[in-house]
């Protein structure tokens, strides 16, 4: 078994948070926040489908989420963006979702 820290296999990111007065309510793309979707935009910040988990204003495993392609992710979620090909999305959404349930069930 090869061991891995987050750093070699993703790139953390906290992007850009929104204004709610920057939203448009016909926008093109959903713009996600620490609990799923909380408006629309006319542009993404994320090409790619990624794992996303809720850093501010949530509590719970529910917010670890895998976001669609074109999306905007808002600043009150951490991106785990740029996974390395080796790794399956589905698999790490679940490890990242597994770890964060055993944290918050042992506070």
């Amino acid at each position: 078994m090869i061991h891995k820290n987050l750093l070699e296999v993703c790139t953390p990111k906290q992007w850009t948070t929104l204004s709610t007065k920057s939203f448009i309510s016909d926008g093109k793309y959903p713009v996600y926040g620490a609990n799923g979707i909380i408006g629309h935009y006319n542009d993404y910040n994320h090409i790619n489908e990624t794992v996303v988990i809720g850093c501010r204003g949530t509590c719970g495993a529910e917010s670890v989420r895998i976001v669609p392609p074109y999306s905007y992710v808002n600043g009150n979620a951490m991106c785990f963006d740029n996974l390395i090909e080796e790794i399956n999305i589905k698999f790490f959404f679940y490890f990242i979702y597994l770890r964060f349930y055993y944290f918050i069930s042992h506070f």
